[in-house]
């Protein structure tokens, strides 16, 4: 069995002290969130990736976008990914 290079380990460590939940519950969770009116697939593995926590970093997710979400919108968003820890 081959030896991991020592650039590989240390990317393998920062990987999964960044991950914040599976691969599956991540593909499961993009689903759900593209079911959501306004959501766009590059948009539902950003929010999979940063899983946010608040308001403040849904509407960052969204700031490019050329409309804005409801409190309410956000509020779903926020629940997916709770559900999803």
């Amino acid at each position: 069995e081959k030896e991991l290079s020592y650039e590989f380990r240390r990317s393998m460590d920062h990987a999964n002290q960044l991950a914040k939940t599976t691969p599956e519950k991540s593909k499961e969770l993009v689903e759900k969130l593209l079911k959501l009116e306004k959501m766009k697939p590059e948009i539902a593995y950003r929010i999979a990736n940063i899983m946010p926590k608040s308001r403040d970093e849904v509407r960052a997710i969204f700031a490019k976008e050329r409309f804005t979400l409801a409190p309410e919108e956000i509020d779903s968003i926020i629940d997916l990914v709770m559900a999803h820890f």
